[in-house]
């Protein structure tokens, strides 16, 4: 079966549009910005809205810039029709890993960019690489040793995710790589300086704001709508996702026993790799599946439920609250983290008083106050001084 996918990647479009990078990368010309995302935050047919503020903004100040965006072979999702491929780079450097050898995996990227660049014979000069998830940064060291690496902020920075942080220090392959990242607000930031070794992100991070432009007006009341969005990925074993699985069937099976006027609309993780069948979660009759666009969920949901997923800020700008499921205390990150105010409410024990309009308004207000320092308007002035 995945010789399958392997036949598809080598045939497809997006393969061989990725081959035109090789001649922009040997080009003598300069480039202001790459942007560099993983294949899961497509759009489709458009940039990805994580970065949709920044492309905008390097627009608006007339900034040269190139979006990439890198493959995913096991994923059969449509491409961006507007960023750039980079698939042959991308399975090369797969390829040469398997001829290095060692634990040093960053360092291993990092030998592995050089030889490309000498290979490729790359002479672009890039000014800023801004990545999402870090993806492809120490492959991008290698090849652009003299351009500023930047990571945007994809949801929350938690012990329990190695990325900027490694438990309670910060992570190695960012000082290896000198690299910088770019927050969503002062809240994360100051998590990052009380890190050991935070010091680093005294003068390496960069509050420029989120996607978020102003809160909509609170919800008034619960119109029995709720928008459960699942934690299902491939980021999970096996055994923690079907644990996920089992306590929300429990959760169902609670709702269905204790005959609640409710609706749940299911949304997966953009990463959801179907590692564990969740079909049994729709047969009951109170479940629906999930408009694609959030914004459309929010149109039909007064109500947001999550184990930890940040779709938790895109509800309470939506001026729509949440609860935390609470399945597992290993991943009630924004309780143990971040001090979130859900009151440890209940949706079956506490029905009655999320129907209680002044109750609902004030769950709302708390939690729109509580956000306000982790996600800030995105300030396009700073960032564009930044990278300029």
């Amino acid at each position: 079966m995945r010789i399958f996918y392997y036949i598809q990647f080598f045939t497809s479009l997006s393969f061989y549009r990725s081959l035109r990078l090789l001649f922009y990368f040997t080009s003598h010309n300069r480039t202001d910005v790459f942007y560099y995302y993983p294949q899961h935050f497509n759009t489709k047919s458009e940039y990805p809205l994580s970065l949709s503020p920044l492309i905008k903004s390097t627009e608006n100040n007339r900034l040269s810039f190139l979006v990439i965006e890198e493959p995913n072979i096991f994923v059969r999702e449509s491409r961006s029709k507007k960023a750039v491929p980079i698939d042959f780079i991308w399975i090369l450097a797969l390829f040469l890993r398997k001829f290095y050898r060692g634990n040093d995996y960053n360092l291993i990227d990092v030998k592995i960019g050089k030889l490309l660049s000498k290979v490729l014979l790359i002479n672009r000069d890039v000014k800023n690489i801004i990545t999402v998830s870090q993806s492809f940064q120490s492959i991008f060291r290698g090849m652009f040793p003299n351009a500023n690496l930047y990571d945007y902020q994809h949801g929350l920075i938690s012990s329990k995710y190695y990325g900027y942080i490694n438990g309670n220090s910060i992570a190695q392959h960012i000082t290896n790589n000198q690299s910088n990242v770019l927050l969503y607000g002062q809240g994360f930031k100051n998590k990052l300086l009380n890190i050991r070794g935070g010091e680093y992100f005294q003068n390496h991070s960069f509050v420029i704001g989120s996607i978020y432009e102003e809160y909509k007006k609170p919800r008034e009341s619960f119109n029995g709508n709720v928008l459960f969005t699942l934690q299902f990925t491939e980021s999970h074993s096996y055994e923690f996702n079907k644990f996920l699985l089992n306590k929300t069937i429990e959760l169902f099976e609670k709702i269905k026993s204790s005959k609640l006027n409710l609706t749940i609309y299911l949304k997966s993780h953009p990463r959801f790799d179907k590692n564990v069948d969740t079909k049994m979660l729709y047969e009951y009759n109170f479940v629906k599946c999930a408009p694609e666009n959030l914004k459309d969920c929010f149109k039909i949901c007064n109500l947001h439920i999550t184990e930890y997923s940040s779709v938790l800020f895109d509800s309470i700008t939506e001026g729509v609250p949440t609860l935390l499921t609470a399945f597992s205390e290993e991943m009630n990150i924004y309780e143990r983290e971040y001090s979130f105010t859900s009151c440890k409410l209940s949706l079956i024990d506490n029905f009655n008083k999320i129907n209680n309009d002044n109750f609902y308004k004030k769950i709302i207000d708390e939690q729109v106050k509580w956000s306000k320092e982790l996600y800030q308007p995105f300030d396009e002035k700073y960032f564009i001084d930044l990278i300029k």
